[in-house]
């Protein structure tokens, strides 16, 4: 049953969930979570401390994995956090599954996963690329970021970006593969530390021709 503070539906970038819209490309979330600039059951009163910068993707990427929390992998399929696995190689600011045949990568602002159409020597096996972060606290955090294609080339026919609290997805958008202006998005959720969230790249329709992807993640503690 929906909660009385469920809104529904979707913008024109696929930004949504089951319960979800997006309203000047911040998300809205049922069961008390928290949206910027609207005052719904179980939110903090707005004269609350100001949020603390706890996690920064770009900032804090590392050729360890573990380091400051962050870990980069990936979902071989099922395309699911308790499917996630550690990518093995690291080469020249570049995390990946196989680097001799397959696209799937992680940097510091950029991600790229495999898909089932690929080119070169790629092997077409879908990869979703994973970047993940371990809480390090429990309570309400604030998630911000950018989503833009890097290559704005017309072979890409787009990406969908997901993220995922624990075992559930709390966020997706699609963005077309010539869309290199992209969008920011704002997720206000609740954590439990030593849980994971994942930012996932889903390679639409396993199609990554060109889907070299800026996904770029900062966590503030509320």
């Amino acid at each position: 049953m929906d909660s009385p503070h469920t809104l529904k539906g979707t913008d024109r970038y696929g930004a949504g969930h089951a319960n979800w819209r997006t309203i000047t490309r911040r998300i809205a979330a049922p069961f008390g979570l928290c949206l910027a600039g609207l005052t719904l059951s179980g939110c903090p009163p707005s004269n609350s401390r100001s949020p603390t910068l706890i996690a920064n993707s770009v900032a804090e990427f590392s050729s360890v994995q573990g380091h400051l929390n962050w870990q980069y992998g990936f979902y071989p399929g099922p395309f699911s956090p308790g499917h996630f696995q550690l990518m093995p190689q690291f080469s020249a600011g570049t995390w990946w599954f196989d680097e001799a045949s397959s696209y799937a990568l992680l940097q510091a602002a950029n991600i790229h996963s495999n898909g089932t159409t690929t080119s070169g020597s790629a092997h077409p096996k879908e990869i979703w690329a994973v970047r993940r972060w371990i809480a390090e606290t429990t309570g309400l955090v604030r998630i911000t970021g950018v989503l833009r294609k890097a290559n704005g080339s017309p072979l890409s026919n787009g990406v969908v970006a997901r993220m995922f609290v624990g075992s559930n997805e709390v966020w997706f958008a699609f963005i077309e593969g010539t869309d290199t202006i992209g969008l920011t998005f704002e997720v206000i959720t609740t954590v439990i530390a030593g849980a994971s969230v994942d930012f996932a790249l889903d390679p639409h329709l396993s199609h990554d021709w060109a889907d070299d992807t800026v996904f770029t993640i900062l966590i503030e503690k509320m």
